[in-house]
């Protein structure tokens, strides 16, 4: 995590696909850095989402993520509204104010409250077998510098503890803020080659992994 978000065509990408590179070379691989097409590519460099009220959920968050694509806004408060996941609602009941919604944020979705007039949104996956009970589900919003409001990816804990407060009609304002940078970039991909004795079986590894939103596999049953 020293490097950065480490996300595909950034600074952090740059850095890490060079040291993995230096890595492989160092325990006697063969290995070549590939570079990927140039693309859109989103980073980072800094968040704040906190409860302002009520004062007993202050520490509420920890394991929060803006969704990536998310815009630079600087920081401010507003008053959080919780909508059911059918999405029928009036544009009044988001407008000027942040939202609380129990699904992940499709694009056309995103667009609707943008056209409201809601501040941010606040996205927590339905709680299906425990997951994402502590973890934020890392989306994304469409790949473009022109999105106009961030949207924080937030645990089903922490999510199901706000509904509960806007559920009993109390009051529930957030401070936050985002710092990013969206620009055009080109993944690196590392390839590394392990020569055997014999060329009539290859065993091929990859581990598509990546952090904070980008794209990437979670580990070798779905990275080959």
């Amino acid at each position: 995590m020293k490097l950065g978000n480490r996300l595909g065509g950034t600074t952090s990408g740059d850095k890490a696909a060079a040291y993995v590179l230096k890595k492989f070379k160092s325990h006697g691989l063969t290995a070549v850095k590939i570079e990927d097409p140039e693309r859109l590519t989103y980073t980072n460099n800094g968040w704040l989402l906190q409860v302002e009220e009520p004062r007993t959920l202050k520490r509420l968050f920890e394991n929060e993520r803006p969704a990536g694509f998310s815009p630079s806004v600087s920081a401010r408060k507003t008053s959080l509204v919780f909508l059911n996941p059918e999405l029928d609602f009036d544009p009044a009941q988001v407008e000027s104010v942040g939202v609380l919604v129990p699904f992940p944020i499709a694009h056309d979705v995103y667009e609707k409250f943008v056209e409201a007039g809601a501040l941010c949104v606040l996205s927590f996956a339905p709680n299906a077998d425990g997951s994402y009970e502590n973890w934020a589900l890392l989306t994304d919003l469409p790949s473009s510098p022109d999105n106009s409001i961030p949207v924080f990816n937030i645990s089903v804990r922490n999510g199901e503890a706000l509904k509960k407060e806007l559920i009993a009609e109390k009051k529930v304002v957030i401070k936050y803020s985002t710092k990013t940078t969206v620009k055009s970039g080109r993944p690196k991909t590392i390839v590394a080659t392990l020569s055997g004795d014999s060329d009539e079986y290859y065993l091929v590894c990859g581990h598509g992994d990546s952090d904070c939103g980008g794209p990437g596999a979670d580990d070798n049953s779905s990275g080959v």
